[in-house]
């Protein structure tokens, strides 16, 4: 549903205020004060509002103060060596993965154990699946399943027919 209202809203009170499509907010009317107004007194608040606006912009966008430096030897003691610290080359995730697993490995020597162990059994399993299709590989190798096709053809009697031309079968097919 559009209405032709806009609203901007308050994200940390939720606020609900009626502006225009610019986002500036439309003023509340308030009886006795606020309503018909001529023209010039029309125009005096607008300048009035513009001035405001700008003078409230001007403040909002004044960079905030400087700290002042550090006069304090402890707090000059406190901050990050960073001498000799230029150009050097920063640690890589993998090498700082590897080193982490290292670690690991060193405190933690029952969660090495038991992943070794883990990875024995997934390897006898993974051999014994090699082993079966192996002999599945094997059992129904094409070169072998053909030579035992053509020795059944040499060993079966096979039916020849005549050349005589007379040869015919019982519905007087020709059979050479």
């Amino acid at each position: 549903l559009n209405t032709g209202k806009f609203h901007m809203i308050n994200n940390v009170t939720g606020e609900k205020v009626q502006c225009t499509p610019d986002g500036v907010p439309l003023r509340k009317f308030i009886p006795g004060v606020s309503g018909v107004v001529r023209t010039k007194e029309r125009a005096k608040l607008v300048a009035k509002d513009t001035s405001w606006s700008s003078f409230i912009h001007d403040f909002s966008l004044a960079p905030p103060a400087r700290p002042a430096p550090f006069s304090d030897e402890e707090a000059r003691s406190e901050r990050t060596a960073t001498k000799g610290r230029f150009g050097v080359k920063q640690k890589t995730e993998p090498d700082l993965f590897l080193r982490e697993m290292a670690r690991q490995r060193i405190m933690y020597p029952e969660r090495v154990v038991l992943a070794e162990a883990a990875e024995a059994a997934a390897r006898q399993k993974l051999e014994e699946a090699h082993k079966n299709h192996a002999a599945l590989a094997a059992s129904t190798d094409p070169m072998k399943m053909a030579e035992a096709a053509r020795e059944k053809l040499a060993n079966k009697r096979e039916f020849k027919c005549g050349s005589d031309p007379t040869r015919f079968t019982s519905n007087m097919i020709y059979r050479p």
